[in-house]
């Protein structure tokens, strides 16, 4: 609490510290022994019987920012629960874990936990055998797509920068004897904070990797999948994944230093390829008055220019692939607001067949701090001329018909989990829903979806504003009084706020081929979609545990639908759970069932190395 009063300074050496983190060297003139000691992990531990511990350079601080273990050790962890045992027992075959490990590399957070790890005796000298053990183990670690992936990287930079929850940082890389490499992480701002598992490569023969290395040359000279390895394409299995716990064992979950309370955003589409330029108002709310780091993520294709204050002085900033890193000029006290302006650019639209587009990502388009945060939105479009866009929200603002530079202005009023949009050329139809038909619904058909729609364009439209209405009358007041819809190339349909994407592949028809095939009737789809305004944004998810709720309820309300809006059409149509039993029974690549995979609650987390598709 002590902290939250003191203002500090703009550190001048913060990019050398960064700077400093990627030239990091083993100091084997440093190593010391270690025998019988039992290093605490939070809800794991490491009882390491003998070895040595190598330290790397200081990189500009007092202490080490990795150190490097070989030797004798196990690894020891306890499932904190059922779930997590059944998943433990999945991957590794038991539902607790006693490995043998025979190397290491440690990053530790705790400047208090380093100094008392090398507070031992010195090493006269390295077995050569050892020393090019440990220098391939910190290579390897160095180099290690999860260390990317993960925010390993990220985390390391707020630890040697002196960030106060960073303290509580822990990572670890470990070679064990059966089960190959592991790495246990506690991150103090994540929810669930500690997580153990494993990256799994993505399986390639040699000329598939070819394959995959010009396709992925190709895409990142259009600008796209930038900081992307062929190494970085693969699964991440989670083993397991928990809060630490209090004295007593009750859970303590964690936490963002920041969350987003209101998002500002200006959009200009240029060209014919419609680059993105766009700026980012935050106004955020600091949680616990420890940080005055922001860290934020985005698409990594777009590329962040400038930070500024809410002053317009510019911020330091660093950005690796996705993440960004923000100083502050001084801690924030909790519940404190924080206001920064956030400018970046990329190529973020696809151009498909039919002269059409579409987000290739419909989320991370713009900076957010945590995907959970809930904000209110305020956004203005620039598009070029002979295109149309689509957004959620009310609209407050807008250029004249025929205008050389159209612009628009949306505005969300309502805390919700994100924002999109959709530019192309429409053909648009607009109707009325609801009770009282307060609901202005307009239907957007992609150029690129126009031909293929042409038997269903009718229906779908109908459909949207059926089952609007429906679930009005059924479940309580939509919260809008618009809604955007809009046809796309995808092979997904998705809802936010106010706005829904229906995969044009997905409500394309409803014929008896269509049901031979096993495709769902598109008016459940559609209905399934619209319900989503119910359940994921009128009601939403604590946490990815919670997650599936969503989706089954948004199941159920398009059986409900069908069943009172549908009677006496098409009987034989598939409908969202059809075949349910089959999925569950169908086998994964060990001749287990899909549904020993795990529970419903793990959501993500189901889809691993073991299978894709449970």
């Amino acid at each position: 609490m002590a902290l939250a009063c003191v203002a500090m300074p703009l550190r001048a050496d913060t990019a050398a510290v960064i700077e400093a983190l990627h030239s990091v060297q083993l100091e084997t003139g440093k190593a010391v022994t270690i025998q019988d000691l039992r290093l605490d992990l939070g809800m794991a531990a490491l009882h390491i019987e003998d070895g040595i511990l190598i330290p790397t350079s200081p990189a500009g601080r007092a202490r080490a920012p990795e150190i490097v273990f070989v030797g004798t050790a196990r690894l020891l962890l306890q499932a904190p629960d059922q779930i997590e045992a059944g998943q433990l027992e999945l991957f590794a075959g038991s539902g607790n874990l006693s490995e043998p490990t025979t190397a290491a590399v440690l990053a530790i957070g705790s400047n208090a936990a380093v100094a008392a790890l090398l507070d031992r005796p010195p090493v006269t000298s390295v077995d050569p055998a050892i020393l090019r053990q440990a220098e391939e183990l910190f290579r390897g670690w160095r180099q290690s797509p999860e260390r990317r992936v993960l925010g390993i990287e990220a985390m390391q930079r707020l630890d040697a920068l002196g960030d106060a929850p960073a303290e509580g940082f822990f990572a670890a890389r470990l070679e064990t004897e059966e089960m190959g490499t592991l790495l246990y992480l506690v991150e103090p701002e994540a929810r669930e904070q500690v997580t153990l598992g494993q990256f799994v490569v993505v399986e390639a023969s040699r000329k598939e990797r070819k394959k995959l290395v010009r396709a992925l040359g190709r895409e990142q000279r259009r600008g796209r999948l930038l900081n992307l390895t062929v190494e970085d394409l693969g699964d991440w299995d989670t083993w397991v994944s928990t809060s630490l716990r209090d004295a007593q064992g009750a859970p303590l979950p964690g936490g963002p230093s920041f969350e987003v309370e209101h998002t500002d955003l200006d959009i200009r589409l240029t060209g014919r390829s419609l680059d993105l330029e766009a700026s980012a108002r935050l106004v955020l709310r600091a949680t616990h008055g420890l940080s005055r780091f922001l860290r934020f993520a985005m698409h990594n294709d777009l590329v962040v220019r400038q930070v500024r204050d809410s002053a317009g002085q510019p911020l330091f900033f660093h950005q690796e692939g996705m993440r960004t890193l923000v100083e502050l000029p001084a801690i924030v006290s909790a519940g404190a607001e924080v206001v920064v302006e956030i400018e970046y650019a990329g190529n973020l639209i696809e151009r498909l067949r039919g002269k059409s587009s579409a987000l290739r990502a419909t989320v991370g388009w713009y900076p957010e701090v945590d995907s959970d945060d809930l904000s209110t939105f305020d956004a203005t479009f620039h598009w070029p001329r002979g295109f149309q866009l689509a957004a959620p929200g009310r609209v407050t603002g807008d250029s004249e018909e025929g205008a050389a530079h159209p612009w628009r202005r949306y505005s969300v009023d309502r805390p919700t989990l994100g924002l999109t949009f959709e530019v192309g050329r429409f053909k648009s139809f607009t109707t009325h829903a609801g009770v009282d038909d307060h609901i202005a619904v307009t239907v957007h058909f992609d150029q690129g979806t126009w031909d293929l729609l042409k038997d269903n364009r009718e229906q779908i439209v109908s459909t949207v504003a059926d089952s609007l209405t429906y679930f009005e009358e059924t479940f309580g007041p939509y919260p809008l009084d618009e809604m955007q819809v809009v046809t796309t190339q995808r092979g997904f349909s998705q809802a936010l706020l106010g706005f829904v994407t229906l995969s044009a592949l997905m409500v394309s028809g409803d014929s008896y081929y269509s049901w031979l095939l096993g495709l769902e009737d598109s008016r459940t789809v559609i209905a399934h979609e619209v319900s989503h305004q119910w359940w994921g944004h009128m009601v939403g998810w604590s946490s990815y545990r919670d997650q599936w709720i969503s989706e089954a309820m948004a199941n159920f309300s398009a059986g409900l639908f069908a069943r009172h809006r549908l009677t006496g059409q098409a009987a034989a149509q598939r409908g969202p759970t059809s075949g349910w039993q089959l999925s569950l029974r169908a086998e994964y690549k060990d001749g287990h069932s899909i549904e020993s995979v795990g529970p419903l609650v793990l959501g993500s987390r189901l889809i691993s190395s073991v299978s894709d598709r449970a």
